[in-house]
């Protein structure tokens, strides 16, 4: 019984995890976002239009970036 419980209390907190919200997007994710080609992407994000962090080889995109592109 005790181990039934642990494990339900296990499967809730993955479920919280699951429903946060991203706070960064990858380039991939910026295209389906923004609905636009991997080039134009790939453009915003080198001429600076959107700010980035850059991680290693990865390319993060804030969410606050995109809200803030979106906006101008």
């Amino acid at each position: 019984m005790e181990k039934e419980i642990k494990e339900m209390e296990k499967a809730k907190e993955m479920n919280n995890v699951r429903k946060l919200k991203p706070l960064v997007y990858n380039v991939y994710e910026l295209m389906e976002v923004l609905d636009i080609s991997q080039s134009k992407a790939y453009e915003l994000v080198n001429s600076g239009e959107i700010k980035v962090k850059r991680v290693g080889r990865r390319i993060l995109i804030p969410k606050s970036s995109v809200e803030r592109y979106l906006n101008a």
